[in-house]
C-alpha cells in the first residue's frame, strides 16, 4: 500500500503526459461564462465563484442590506439588468429586470455604470457574494461594453409588429419587422426579426419574398425547428407554383422575324 501511495506521489510531482492533456479539473480556476438565468435558478452553485454573463442595463437602483450582505449604499452602487436573451418587447419580460446587482464605488467601472443608458449591453464578471431569501446578490468585479443594443424605436416597432402578427395582419407585421433590422441590433435580435418577417410573409402567401429573411435567420438560428419547417414549406410551395408564360404582342413577334 505504501509503495502505491509513494508511486502516485512521485507520478504527480514529476508530471505525466496523461495529466498534461487535462481532464475535468483542467478548468478548475478558470472563469465560467453562463447565462444569467442559470445563476438565478441555482445561486448556491455559483456562490463565491467568478462567473461571466451578458446583460442589458436597465437602471440605477437604491437597494442595500448591510445586515445580511456586505452591500451598503455608502460603498456600493446598485443597479438592475435584464439577461441578454430577455424578450423586452414582451411586457412581462420588460417588467422582470433583476435588481440585485452591485459594484464598488471606488472601481473604475463604477463610472461606466453611472453613465450607462437603458439597453446598453455588457459582458459582466460577477461574484455571488450573498444569497438573501433565495436571491443572489451579485458583486460586479469586471465588465466590458459590447457592440450592438436595442433602442427605443426598434423596441416600439417590435411591440407593434407582434401585435399585428397576433391580429393576423401579416403584411403589416412583416413590414414592421423589416424596419427593425438595423446594424446596431444584437445579432440574435436581428435574426429573430428576420425570422418573424419571413414567417409573416409566408403566412401572407408571399413565399418567394419570405425566402430571403428566412434563410438569413436560419444561418444564425440553427436549432430553430419551426423556422426550418416554414423554410421548407416555402420552397415546396415555390416548386409547385405554375410557370406563367407571358404572350408576346403580335407586332413584337413580326418585328422579331424581320
Amino acid at each position: 500500500m505504501r509503495k502505491t501511495v509513494a508511486f502516485v506521489a512521485l507520478f504527480l510531482c514529476l508530471g505525466s503526459p496523461l495529466l498534461a492533456t487535462g481532464g475535468w479539473w483542467d478548468d478548475l480556476y478558470e472563469e465560467k461564462t453562463v447565462p444569467l438565468e442559470l445563476i438565478l435558478k441555482n445561486p448556491t452553485s455559483f456562490r463565491g465563484m467568478d462567473v461571466s454573463f451578458v446583460v442589458q442595463f436597465h437602471q440605477l437602483g437604491n437597494i442595500d442590506n448591510p445586515y445580511f450582505t456586505p452591500f451598503e449604499k455608502e460603498n456600493y452602487i446598485n443597479f438592475s439588468v435584464w439577461s441578454d436573451s430577455a424578450p423586452l418587447w414582451s411586457k412581462k419580460a420588460y417588467g422582470a429586470d433583476y435588481p440585485y446587482m452591485f459594484i464598488d464605488r471606488i472601481t473604475k467601472e463604477s463610472h461606466t455604470i453611472l453613465t450607462a443608458r437603458p439597453y446598453d449591453r455588457f459582458l459582466i464578471t460577477g461574484r455571488v457574494e450573498s444569497i438573501f431569501r433565495g436571491k443572489p446578490w451579485i458583486e460586479v468585479v469586471g465588465m466590458t461594453r459590447l457592440e450592438g443594443k436595442l433602442d427605443e424605436p426598434s423596441l416600439i416597432r417590435m411591440v407593434k409588429a407582434y401585435r399585428l402578427k397576433k391580429m393576423r395582419r401579416f403584411d403589416a407585421a412583416a413590414s414592421e419587422f423589416s424596419n427593425v433590422t438595423t446594424k446596431k441590433l444584437p445579432a440574435h435580435v436581428a435574426a429573430l426579426c428576420e425570422r418573424e418577417q419571413g414567417v409573416c410573409l409566408a403566412s401572407a402567401n408571399r413565399f418567394g419574398e419570405a425566402l430571403v429573411p428566412l434563410e438569413k435567420a436560419a444561418a444564425v438560428r440553427k436549432d430553430d425547428k419551426e423556422l426550418q419547417r416554414v423554410l421548407v414549406f416555402c420552397r415546396e410551395k415555390l416548386k409547385k407554383e405554375p410557370v406563367v408564360l407571358v404572350k408576346k404582342d403580335k407586332h413584337e413577334t413580326e418585328d422579331s422575324k424581320k
